[in-house]
């Protein structure tokens, strides 16, 4: 379930905004003073979080919320992101460049600080990637030097410094390699064979070698936000297949169901994720939830399978659910018109609930489609009766107690209360107060209207 919440040391988070972009996740997110800060991630691993002041054009992280993956929040992706990796420790980029070099390759520390250019002095990060290369340099590692050179070239494009030792003649022959295709760099240099791929993600036979790098570097929710962009864009049974079996492999439950609620909410038009949300919520137990679908879609159910809706109506609990019922008669009647059993004790507490919030006319109206489909139910016939004794003064007893055959006792005492001051010598209006009194839990309502009765009885 999504909770919107971030918590870290310097106090709470509420993300707005998660985008999905070469192996760099960022989390758009405001604190308690409505402060906007960004939350870091590489390859799904928390970072840092930092406070944006202004963000540099064409920085990596105004291409990540241009060209990636971008959610608005809450979102479940950015839910569990969040939650995959907390608690949230805020660590300075000094401490964190420290703790990169200790666990992550030279050239995964540079293009992890080109990702946060936006928040570097570029002197300071120029300076803090070329030491970097130096590094391998000295220890003639030419390759890996030239993987840091180009992470250089993309940082600062314009840098005298960086074209000119790019154009060494040592350099010339991984330049070539470099220009041929980018997928055969996977293995060699795979950092950045992978930001190619995404940037070209969008074609289908890169998407699935990209989906494939992902998978075996353990990046489960972008390869989830690399699906569900395919779904969005192109919502049919082809994309969505894929990103519904994914999900229930490796996802929980409640994730699953978090998702597939905010793709149904992004294509509400889309019955196949309706109807997959809707087999996952019964599968789950979650019968009000799917009522609510229905509520909010009723024609959906025309295309789902009977067995399911009736599983949808018998797991409800009409007393208690807060799913707005009014407009859900004709669906009930038409799914379970077969069932007269079923549905009579289901329409029983619609109106039982019904009647809580509503007049005896509007209950009568709501019932009505009955009869328009040649059902005689119990409960029909009792409304019906009900409502032609509502308005006959001398049959407010009788009404009485069909209101408290249906446990509705305030109406109950209204009936017997008007009964009685009709009939003041009349002892069963008061014993039926004093009774309900005392099912409602008012003692002293139901022992006043008691001593009325032993009043009356001595008077007889």
């Amino acid at each position: 379930m999504t909770t919107n919440k971030a918590l870290m040391e310097h106090g709470e988070f509420t993300p707005e905004r998660i985008a999905f972009y070469r192996d760099i996740a960022f989390v758009e997110a405001v604190n308690s003073q409505n402060e906007l800060h960004y939350l870091f991630f590489y390859k799904e691993q928390f970072l840092t979080c930092k406070k944006a002041l202004k963000l540099k054009r064409s920085s990596f992280i105004e291409q990540a919320f241009k060209d990636g993956i971008v959610f608005l929040c809450p979102h479940p992706l950015a839910d569990q992101l969040i939650e995959q990796n907390s608690p949230l420790k805020i660590i300075s980029f000094n401490d964190l460049h420290k703790k990169l070099k200790a666990s992550r390759t030279l050239q995964e520390t540079a293009y992890i600080f080109r990702a946060l250019d936006s928040f570097l002095a570029p002197e300071k990060l120029l300076h803090l990637i070329r030491n970097h290369y130096y590094q391998y340099r000295r220890n003639g590692q030419f390759l890996h030097a030239y993987k840091i050179l180009r992470i250089l070239a993309e940082t600062a494009p314009q840098n005298s410094w960086v074209r000119q030792t790019s154009a060494e003649l040592h350099f010339q022959p991984y330049e070539k390699t470099y220009k041929q295709n980018p997928l055969k760099l996977l293995e060699t240099d795979p950092l950045h064979a992978a930001s190619y791929l995404w940037k070209s993600r969008h074609e289908q036979e890169n998407n699935e070698v990209l989906q494939q790098h992902l998978l075996q570097q353990k990046q489960r929710l972008t390869i989830t936000a690399l699906m569900v962009e395919s779904v969005l864009q192109n919502p049919c049974h082809e994309t969505l297949q894929p990103l519904t079996l994914w999900i229930r492999t490796h996802l929980d439950k409640q994730n699953e169901i978090d998702l597939l609620y905010a793709l149904s909410k992004a294509i509400p038009e889309n019955r196949e994720i309706l109807q997959q949300l809707l087999h996952e919520l019964i599968e789950s137990g979650d019968y009000d939830k799917a009522l609510g679908l229905l509520g909010d879609a009723p024609a959906a159910a025309g295309e789902m399978d009977e067995a399911m809706l009736s599983r949808i109506f018998e797991g409800v609990n009409w007393q208690q659910t807060t799913i707005p019922i009014e407009k859900l008669n004709t669906l009930i009647i038409s799914v379970l018109q077969g069932h007269p059993t079923k549905l009579e004790k289901i329409m029983k507490s619609c109106v039982q609930s019904l009647l809580e919030g509503h007049d005896l006319p509007f209950v009568a109206e709501w019932i009505s489609p009955l009869q328009t489909q040649n059902i005689s139910l119990p409960v029909a016939e009792k409304i019906k009766k009900m409502n032609a004794l509502l308005d006959d003064p001398e049959q407010q007893s009788q009404l009485g107690e069909y209101y408290y055959q249906f446990h509705i006792l305030d109406r109950a005492i209204d009936c017997f209360s008007w009964d009685m001051e009709l009939r003041p010598n009349d002892p069963a209006p008061v014993k039926w107060l004093s009774r309900l009194y005392q099912e409602k839990g008012m003692a002293n309502e139901a022992k006043a209207y008691q001593q009325v009765l032993m009043e009356m009885q001595k008077r007889a």
